[in-house]
């Protein structure tokens, strides 16, 4: 299934209890500036609206990530590691953990969720 160029899936499965249930979900906004690994409606209108809204408003999630970016060299500068200013975080490479596709810290083989993890 698609929409607007965008594959999506529908499934069916039984739940625990034995009842049907069916959805739909899409892992097509992985990637600058989402990073939405996956996501899921019950409805197929439902996925058709979020997709049109990551496609419509893709300045308005820029817009976010630059914020985001900003705030995370702002504090991991002043957690002692040298985060350079005009140095897109999309850029680096990413963190060591199997499945993360989050980046990693400079100087670190971790993203910050992972780094927190290992040093709480």
């Amino acid at each position: 299934m698609q929409h607007r160029n965008i594959k999506y899936n529908y499934s069916e499965w039984t739940t625990y209890n034995g009842k049907k249930a069916s959805g739909y979900s899409c892992e097509a906004f992985n990637h600058h500036p989402y990073h939405v690994q996956t996501f899921s409606t019950e409805l197929e209108q439902d996925m058709i609206t979020q997709i049109d809204e990551y496609i419509d408003n893709r300045d308005k999630y820029e817009a976010r990530r630059e914020q985001t970016n900003k705030a995370a060299k702002e504090f991991y500068n002043s957690m002692g590691h040298n985060v350079v200013d005009n140095e897109p975080l999309e850029q680096w490479e990413l963190c060591g953990k199997p499945n993360c596709n989050e980046t990693k810290l400079q100087n670190s083989p971790l993203c910050s969720y992972h780094w927190d993890i290992a040093n709480s």
